[in-house]
């Protein structure tokens, strides 16, 4: 396994629940990018309040403002 920042182990269990990991990511995707996608209603997306790379770019935690209720 490569060695660089993984997911982290330690969430608030509040963000636990707002939060998405998306694994396979193309290498060098900048995180505005990810912000702008998953913002977009047509995508199910909803307001980011953060984007989380690991260094090797191809994992991602987002954690939106709220977490979905339906």
């Amino acid at each position: 396994m490569a060695a660089g920042r993984s997911i982290p182990k330690a969430m608030n269990p509040d963000d636990i629940r707002r939060s998405i990991v998306v694994a396979n990511m193309t290498p060098g995707t900048k995180e505005e990018a990810i912000f702008i996608h998953f913002q977009q209603r047509k995508h199910g997306g909803g307001d980011v309040s953060s984007v989380s790379l690991t260094e090797d770019g191809d994992k991602a935690v987002i954690t939106f403002e709220e977490a979905e209720s339906e």
